[in-house]
C-alpha cells in the first residue's frame, strides 16, 4: 500500500490522504485431483471524489498498480515521498516548512547517505546540487529559528522557495518509476 501511495503521488504531484485509498486482494483457490493452485488478483478503489479530484482514469490507475507490483520503492525514498506529501496537504505555512524540510533531509539522507556531522554544510550540498537559487545561509537560519527557538518571521518569504527546491527532488525520484 505504501508504495502505492508513494507511485500515485510521484506521478500525479496531489497530496493523498492514506485511508483514501484502498488496495483490496482476492485470493482464489483452485482444486485439482493432483494439485492446488492459488491465484491472487489484486484490485485499487479509489473513492470517487479523489480519482475525479487528481483527474485518474481507470487507465492511469491500471498503469501505477502496474508499476507499484514492477517497481518496489526503497524506504528512504518512501520516506521522502511521505514528507513531502504531509507538506502538499498542510495548510499552515509554518507547518508546511517543517515537513518541506523535513522532506529534503530525507532526500539528503537517500542520496548522500546518513550524516552524524556537518549537517548545515551537507544539506547546503544537497540545495546546491538541486540548482537552489536562494541565499542558503538565511533559510538554514530560518530553520534553526522555527526548530530551536520556535520564532516563525520570514517563513512566507522562503516556503516557495524551499517547495521549488522540494519539487525538484521530487522530479528527480519520478525517474525511478521507469520500469524496464
Amino acid at each position: 500500500m505504501k508504495n502505492l501511495v508513494s507511485i500515485l503521488i510521484l506521478r500525479n504531484g496531489a497530496g493523498v490522504k492514506v485511508d483514501s485509498v484502498d488496495v483490496v486482494g482476492c485470493i482464489e483457490t483452485k482444486k485439482t485431483e493432483s494439485k492446488t493452485e492459488l491465484r491472487v488478483m489484486d484490485f485499487i478503489r479509489i473513492r470517487d471524489s479523489v480519482s475525479i479530484g487528481i483527474g485518474l482514469s481507470q487507465k492511469t490507475l491500471s498503469e501505477m498498480v502496474k508499476t507499484a507490483k514492477e517497481v518496489e520503492l526503497s524506504e528512504k525514498v518512501k520516506r521522502v515521498i511521505e514528507w513531502y506529501n504531509r507538506a502538499l496537504l498542510e495548510p499552515d505555512p509554518v507547518d508546511r516548512f517543517i515537513y518541506l524540510w523535513t522532506m529534503m533531509e530525507a532526500w539528503r539522507a537517500y542520496k548522500y547517505g546518513e550524516a552524524r556531522r556537518k549537517h548545515k554544510k551537507l544539506m547546503g550540498r544537497t540545495f546546491n546540487d538541486l540548482g537552489f537559487k536562494g541565499d542558503f545561509e538565511k533559510i538554514y537560519e530560518l530553520r534553526n529559528n522555527i526548530f530551536h527557538e520556535g520564532m516563525v518571521k520570514e517563513v512566507e518569504k522562503y516556503l516557495s522557495l524551499l517547495t521549488d527546491i522540494a519539487g525538484k527532488a521530487i522530479e528527480e525520484l519520478k525517474g525511478l518509476l521507469t520500469v524496464n
